[in-house]
């Protein structure tokens, strides 16, 4: 349906944003991102469309693309009180930190958090960066806010698996 109404309206983003979701379901990645870059360059000014774009890089492993997509986005909507935005802004940290670029992904972490301060995934992530940088202590702080804050969650079983792993190397922790 979404690509009969592409045939009937291609010079309307918002038809290509919603085929390339149905494409990105049906894992067909390539072609969401052409999908996306097209709507990204007839609506410009859109950061959403960019925080998809940038979502659908992440998938691609196409690292820098992502960057270069969710930094845009985020300059034209810099607020984090949309979801998109937020969501973007966590992910972003974690391409930084998948990249290594540990105070960039520590950047973007502590920016989300400013904004939901008990939100897991960014403090899980924070933790992650401070134990790459080798602040273990503040890295076990951090994990264990996530597990004691979101118990049953994907982040809080990730979390205490760092902690395992981390007392099993260095002994008890307190």
């Amino acid at each position: 349906a979404f690509e009969a109404a592409l045939q009937k309206a291609p010079e309307l983003p918002e038809v290509r944003v919603n085929l390339a979701l149905a494409y990105l379901r049906l894992s067909r990645t390539a072609d969401a991102v052409a999908q996306l870059e097209k709507a990204a360059a007839l609506a410009p000014d859109e950061p959403r469309t960019l925080f998809q774009l940038g979502g659908a890089y992440v998938e691609m492993n196409d690292l820098d693309k992502a960057v270069a997509a969710f930094e845009k986005g985020l300059g034209k909507q810099p607020g984090l009180s949309d979801t998109l935005a937020y969501e973007a802004t966590v992910t972003l940290g974690a391409v930084y930190f998948a990249k290594g670029e540990n105070e960039k992904a520590m950047a973007q972490f502590e920016k989300a958090l400013a904004a939901k301060p008990d939100a897991a995934a960014p403090k899980l992530g924070l933790g992650k960066a401070h134990f790459s940088k080798g602040n273990v202590d503040k890295a076990l702080q951090l994990f264990q806010q996530v597990v004691s804050s979101t118990p049953g969650s994907p982040e809080a079983a990730e979390a205490d698996a760092f902690i395992k792993a981390l007392r099993k190397a260095k002994g008890p922790v307190a």
